[in-house]
């Protein structure tokens, strides 16, 4: 080939020589690449009349026909190859499935099996550990009422202790009871101790004073002793003589067991020398001051009513004091049982016949008691399933001296399982003031029909300012060591002294 531009032959060997040689060299390539590139599109048309899902416009030459029946037969055959290849596999993996569903049958069969017999297993164990806690739990019962039973005969052998030395009190301090002859020929039952007789606080309008304080005396010790046997913290503390003051005392509910320092009647300063400044700067009067169970008379003739007119004041802190000593008696009796002569105010005044029924009674016998004891456990039994009033469990404790107490577990008076058995929760006097109001107005109506003088409102501030200065009692012997004159309790007056120096006992005005 010759070129147009150099006029060279174009040759392998010698190359092009310009520009026109290198093109002409590119034409036969170029035209080579035009018709494998005809000849590629038209294999394509044939290739997709060929592989067409729908029938061409055209009509196919023989050739393509023959070639397209040929590649759909192709094409089915493979998809039904495919299918039977899907289908095997797929039973394949259906037995595979089948196979690792029976292994699991099996195994969740043995599963059941091994459950059903744990529970079986399970109901057995918990049967056996059913009638073992039922075996365990009577004994435990049994036990319990063994161990109850040695309780109650402990408490039972410690309450008939208790009873004795309240008896043996009673009998050392002469308590008993007597039958006398009134004037209109019947017979009433009276009450002594320490050989005199112990009365009603209704009638002590005509005793003389005299015997009046000795009985208190002897009846304050004997309610304190016996509170003290029995385990019981009366509402109302009884103070007992003592160095610092020879005659009983009681304070009220309000002032008792705070272990204040007290200043008792008849003593304007401290009761013994102070052994500091700062002691002997207390002044005693600004404490409470307990009731005096004694009357500052000794006058052998004289006789309440007339002390009564004469010290009004006096009278009135005295009355307190009885009432409080009368109140102590007959809550100690119904914490003991002894209901009956203590639901009214004029049967707790009758304190001989109180004390009598509680101390001096004859007791029951053991049998008795176990007797009342099991009858009381089913009423408790009984009342547990149904609501009770509060005046029946006041008939829920059996009268026994001793059955209740302060220091004991067994039926202890401060329990909340004992407070619907105890007759003391549920009083109808349970303050004080219930039995000395009635028995004032009791007492001065006596005086007054008994044409005592009425006594004007001068004379009762008279009476207040004489009773600020004294309260006329006398001491027993003493060896004077441990007392000054100032602290003296005597009677009279004292040769060279004024008055309201001599020995009387000041006791403040309410």
């Amino acid at each position: 080939m010759d070129c147009g531009i150099c006029q060279k032959n174009l040759t392998q060997e010698d190359g092009p020589n310009c520009v026109g040689c290198v093109r002409s060299m590119l034409y036969p390539i170029r035209l080579e690449l035009a018709r494998v590139l005809l000849e590629k599109e038209a294999l394509g048309k044939k290739v997709e009349a060929i592989v067409a899902e729908d029938e061409p416009e055209e009509p196919l030459d023989n050739a393509i026909a023959i070639l397209r029946t040929a590649y759909q037969q192709q094409f089915e055959m493979d998809e039904v190859q495919q299918i039977n290849e899907e289908n095997s596999e797929t039973e394949r993996q259906l037995a595979i499935a089948q196979k690792e569903l029976e292994l699991k049958q099996e195994k969740a069969k043995q599963l059941k099996e091994l459950l059903h017999k744990r529970r079986a297993n399970l109901a057995a164990a918990k049967d056996a550990a059913r009638k073992n806690e039922a075996k365990k739990w009577e004994e435990l019962k049994e036990k319990s009422a063994q161990l109850k039973a040695d309780h109650d005969i402990v408490h039972n052998k410690t309450v008939d202790a208790k009873a004795v030395l309240c008896r043996e009190a009673a009998s050392l301090l002469g308590l008993r009871r007597v039958k006398k002859k009134i004037k209109d020929g019947s017979i009433k039952d009276c009450y002594m101790i320490a050989q005199l007789p112990l009365p009603d606080l209704k009638d002590i309008n005509n005793i003389r004073c005299t015997e009046l304080t000795a009985v208190l005396d002897s009846t304050a010790r004997l309610v304190y002793l016996c509170a003290y046997y029995l385990g019981v913290r009366l509402p109302a503390e009884i103070t007992l003589p003592h160095r610092d003051y020879p005659l009983p005392t009681i304070n009220s509910p309000q002032t008792s067991y705070f272990g204040h320092r007290t200043a008792f009647p008849g003593t304007g300063s401290s009761l013994s020398a102070p052994s500091s400044p700062t002691a002997s700067r207390v002044d005693v009067s600004s404490f409470p001051r307990p009731r005096p169970l004694f009357i500052g008379s000794f006058d052998v003739n004289e006789i309440v009513a007339q002390y009564a007119k004469k010290e009004p004041v006096a009278f009135n802190f005295f009355l307190e004091g009885i009432c409080l000593l009368a109140w102590d008696i007959a809550w100690l009796c119904r914490t003991q049982g002894f209901v009956q002569g203590t639901e009214l105010w004029d049967d707790v005044c009758d304190i001989g016949r109180n004390l009598c029924q509680m101390i001096v009674a004859v007791p029951q016998s053991p049998a008795t008691f176990r007797t009342l004891t099991q009858r009381d456990l089913q009423i408790r039994q009984l009342r547990s399933h149904s609501t009770s009033s509060p005046a029946s469990d006041s008939n829920m404790m059996a009268g026994r001296l001793g059955s209740g107490s302060h220091t004991s577990a067994h039926t202890f008076l401060g329990s909340a399982a004992a407070a619907g058995d105890n007759p003391s929760r549920n009083w109808r006097l349970n303050k004080y003031n219930m039995v000395v109001d009635p028995l004032k107005k009791h007492l001065l109506g006596e005086m007054n029909t008994a044409e005592w003088e009425l006594l004007e409102e001068q004379e009762w501030d008279d009476g207040g300012e004489k009773m600020d200065d004294a309260v006329v009692i006398r001491t027993r012997a003493m060896d004077g060591k441990d007392y000054d004159e100032s602290r003296k309790v005597v009677g009279g007056e004292d040769v060279g002294k004024g008055k309201g120096t001599s020995g009387w006992t000041k006791v403040k005005s309410r």
